[in-house]
Formats: structure tokens, C-alpha cells, sequence
């Protein structure tokens, strides 16, 4: 267990790009989900 904290800093690191990545993918994804309304619409 003791090597599992050297790996979680790395997957920290790893996790922060991935969620600016995602955040981007996120952006892109509402846009088309836009126009399925059926299948997300909080934004009325």
C-alpha cells in the first residue's frame, strides 16, 4: 500500500489534465445535446 501513494499523486496530476480535457469534451458535448432535447435540456 505504501507505493500506492506515490502512484496517487501521479494520478492527480494525470486526473487535473484529463478534467480540462473533459471540460472541453463537455463544452462540445452540450452543444450537440442541444439539439436532442429529449435527451438533456436543463437550460429552460
Amino acid at each position: 500500500m505504501e507505493e500506492k501513494m506515490e502512484s496517487e499523486n501521479y494520478n492527480i496530476e494525470k486526473d487535473k489534465r484529463i478534467a480540462k480535457l473533459e471540460e472541453k469534451n463537455l463544452l462540445a458535448f452540450t452543444s450537440s445535446v442541444e439539439k436532442h432535447p429529449f435527451f438533456f435540456n436543463d437550460n429552460n
